[in-house]
C-alpha cells in the first residue's frame, strides 16, 4: 500500500473507528495539525485571537509542523497512529 492510501486509511481510522484509548486533547490537537500539514501545507491563516482559544490551539499546533513536507507529515501521522493504537491496520 503506497503512503497516501496508508495515510488516508489512517484518517479514516481518527475520524470514524473505536475512541483512542488515553487520548488527551494534545494528541488529538497532534492528529489535527499533521493532517493539515499533509494535506494543506504550511498554515497561512492569520493567528487567531486569544479569545478564539480553540481556533487559537489548532493554529499552534499546526504552526509546530511549519516547513515540514506532505510525505513527513504522513509518515508522522501514521507513527503516531501506530503508538496509540498498535493494531488498527
Amino acid at each position: 500500500m503506497d503512503l497516501d492510501n496508508r495515510f488516508f486509511a489512517a484518517v479514516d481510522r481518527v475520524r470514524t473507528g473505536e475512541p483512542i484509548p488515553g487520548i488527551t486533547n494534545e494528541i488529538k490537537l497532534t492528529y489535527y495539525a499533521l493532517y493539515k500539514q499533509a494535506t494543506h501545507g504550511d498554515c497561512k491563516i492569520p493567528k487567531p485571537g486569544v479569545l478564539s482559544w480553540a481556533a487559537r490551539a489548532k493554529w499552534i499546533a499546526w504552526k509546530k509542523f511549519e516547513g515540514a513536507s506532505r510525505h513527513d507529515a504522513m509518515r508522522w501521522y501514521i507513527n503516531r497512529l501506530d503508538r496509540d493504537v498498535p493494531n488498527w491496520r
